[in-house]
């Protein structure tokens, strides 16, 4: 939850920003996979999620946040290692 009391600097809303839409991003690339044989789509989705973690990867870079923030984000980056080779 947002504090009416605490000033955000630009660089944390833009990380809770690329993390919304990653989450957005990840259930439809999940929709994706899992509703078809279509290959193209499912490497197009590859790329289009691993391109909106990259975002995430350069806004976590420049925000100030939590341990347990980093720490869920690099799980995620781990399990998306699994998916798609050329994201590390």
């Amino acid at each position: 939850a947002m504090s009416t009391r605490r000033q955000y600097a630009a660089t944390d809303i833009e990380l809770w920003f690329a993390l919304s839409a990653f989450a957005d991003n990840a259930a439809v690339y999940e929709q994706v996979v899992t509703n078809g044989p279509n290959s193209d789509g499912a490497s197009a989705a590859t790329r289009a999620l691993v391109s909106a973690a990259r975002r995430v990867d350069a806004a976590l870079a420049q925000a100030t946040t939590t341990t347990q923030v980093r720490t869920a984000w690099s799980t995620i980056r781990q399990q998306l290692g699994t998916i798609a080779s050329d994201y590390r």
